[in-house]
């Protein structure tokens, strides 16, 4: 493990070096903060990555490259994402790095290794669709159109990969295996149409027929498309919301009740040494209620009404205390409720179409310097 951490390093300060060089010279025809603030992001993405903290370090990249696309920050991005475990993502960056710089040398070697770590870790699926122009759709996000210039990567699990030109549509299914090939072939048909879609064929690195997985069967139905809970929960923060207020609303509720049980407790042992002490004097009438201390017992007055003082400040105080704990409780349980309605009403299944509409793809990036933090939003439509 030495070895791997070593290197990273080196190849940083490689990069590092070598951006500086030319990213002056940038800043110089250009004249702009753009460029500067993108160096200070690259030089502290390269702070973070040779630190080890590779999450934190990707983020940094992800900022600099949107300021400015330079290739050995595009590089940096994808080695940090390969360590960070965003398989996926590095696999594009590393491909699109290949791609814009054809040229051989250090830089390129090392976008080959990485390329060559992050196609073990995801699944790469060549998709041929019948109709070009088609809408291509992965997981209900729209992935561009037919024919897509390269191959799309994967994470392991199942996926479902739609097309849809107008009222003809085509979907399958897959089993995406870390590491594995598939080719994906749909043949667009109408709604009214029967034909099976054409199944999937992979071939995973194993040279054994045995190991090769099956794609599934494209028979899911096109309208019964439903997020799973925790997807659905991770896409929605109204969610969040809901769930914090009834756990809010639960503790409160537990907390008080406590405390209310408390204050009648302390106002129960209030009553009794009271009622004794009535008793030691000889007082029959229940102290607290309107006795009257006249003749002998005139001079117990002040005592007794602070002590009734007392009993009903206990007792006003687990009342009050209780009226909270049964709001706290009514409340958590609403937000509760209306969580879960929520996710019934909002989660509905969706026509293919509606989950294959091409829509916003958005991402938020923090941003750590000395002096500033806050978070970076980056998307496309």
């Amino acid at each position: 493990m030495k070895a791997p951490r070593v290197f990273a390093t080196l190849l940083s300060a490689t990069l590092l070096s070598s951006t500086l060089v030319g990213l002056p010279s940038i800043a110089r025809a250009e004249d702009d903060a753009v460029t500067e603030s993108a160096r200070q992001r690259f030089q502290e993405g390269v702070k973070l990555f040779d630190a080890g903290q590779f999450e934190r370090a990707r983020a940094a990249f992800l900022q600099a490259y949107a300021l400015r696309a330079h290739p050995a920050v595009l590089l940096n991005l994808a080695q940090s994402e390969l360590r960070s475990g965003h398989n996926v993502e590095a696999m594009e960056h590393f491909t699109q790095y290949l791609r814009e710089n054809p040229a051989p040398g250090p830089e390129h070697e090392e976008a080959t290794k990485g390329l060559a770590a992050a196609r073990a870790k995801v699944a790469e699926v060549t998709l041929v669709v019948d109709t070009a122009g088609a809408q291509i759709g992965v997981d209900g996000v729209a992935r561009g159109t037919a024919p897509l210039p390269g191959a799309i990567f994967l994470t392991p699990g199942e996926h479902t990969i739609t097309a849809q030109l107008g009222e003809r549509s085509a979907s399958q299914a897959i089993t995406a295996t870390a590491g594995s090939t598939i080719t994906v072939k749909l043949t667009l048909t109408t709604a009214a149409a029967t034909a099976p879609a054409a199944p999937a064929s992979e071939t995973p690195p194993s040279t054994s027929a045995g190991d090769a997985a099956e794609a599934a069967p494209a028979d899911t139905p096109a309208d019964t498309e439903r997020l799973g809970l925790v997807e659905w929960y991770q896409q929605r923060p109204i969610a969040w919301a809901g769930t914090g207020l009834t756990i809010l609303g639960l503790g409160l509720g537990v907390g008080f009740a406590i405390a209310s049980n408390s204050a009648y407790d302390q106002a129960d042992q209030d009553r009794a040494a009271i009622v004794a002490q009535a008793g030691k004097i000889g007082l029959s009438a229940p102290p607290c209620r309107g006795t009257s201390f006249t003749g002998q017992f005139a001079s117990y007055r002040s005592d007794f009404e602070k002590a009734c003082h007392v009993f009903q400040e206990h007792s006003d105080s687990g009342d009050n205390r209780k009226t909270v704990s049964i709001v706290s409780f009514v409340v958590g349980g609403v937000a509760a409720a209306g969580t879960v309605a929520y996710y019934f009403i909002d989660n509905r299944p969706k026509p293919k179409a509606a989950a294959e509409r091409p829509g916003i793809e958005w991402a938020m990036a923090p941003v750590v310097a000395p002096g500033e933090g806050g978070l970076t939003v980056f998307g496309s439509f």
